[in-house]
């Protein structure tokens, strides 16, 4: 009744099992059934030196301030039906104990670019593996065109994906990712295959 093509709930591409035909899509034309209930949250931590985006290196991080970015992902989040909280600190227990609070309260995923941090914080990496939500990595600059000590992350071994250099869409870019795990997860094969019209 939407109009749109179906498409497989979870955006594999293949046949829905409620036996629609075949469509293939792109993550930015996906549309997925979410079931009503409480919004998911997603959690975006910006780490050190981040709140100086717009006033720092205008050719490696662009112009865009923390805030143009909190705002896109507000707008984006509201499109793709999730909730956005983000957080900033330049003090590495506050960061800690950030993400303590997420495991607590149930945030659904975590999108971080822990600046300068991403290099060498055991303790912000340990706090981030304690979660059991899926941790995005991001970044403004392509990292690995940068000095030899930026190429490495101690955060990349568990998050689910890294996604860096594309400005502030780097950010945009890892709210879909993010929303289309939790969509993917929310509607397994076997919940579809039981109530294909549940949603």
């Amino acid at each position: 009744s939407s109009g749109f093509p179906p498409v497989c709930h979870v955006g594999c591409g293949a046949t829905c099992l409620c036996g629609r035909s075949r469509r293939r899509t792109r993550l930015s034309e996906l549309r997925v059934a979410v079931c009503r209930g409480p919004l998911a949250t997603v959690l975006c931590l910006h780490g050190i030196n981040l709140d100086m985006f717009g006033k720092r290196d205008a050719k490696t991080y662009g112009t865009a301030t923390l805030e143009d970015i909190d705002s896109a992902l507000t707008s984006l989040a509201a499109q793709l039906g999730v909730k956005i909280e983000c957080y900033q600190t330049n003090h590495e227990g506050a960061m800690v104990e950030r993400i303590h609070q997420a495991h607590a309260d149930g945030t659904s995923a975590v999108m971080i670019n822990a600046g300068a941090w991403t290099h060498y914080s055991y303790g912000i990496r340990d706090a981030l593996d304690i979660l059991r939500c899926p941790i995005i990595e991001v970044h403004m600059s392509n990292v690995h065109a940068r000095e030899e000590f930026r190429q490495h992350s101690v955060i990349s071994p568990i998050a689910k994906g890294v996604i860096a250099g594309f400005g502030l869409d780097s950010y945009l870019l890892g709210l879909r990712a993010a929303a289309s795990s939790l969509s993917a997860t929310k509607l397994s094969f076997s919940q579809l295959e039981e109530s294909p019209q549940a949603c």
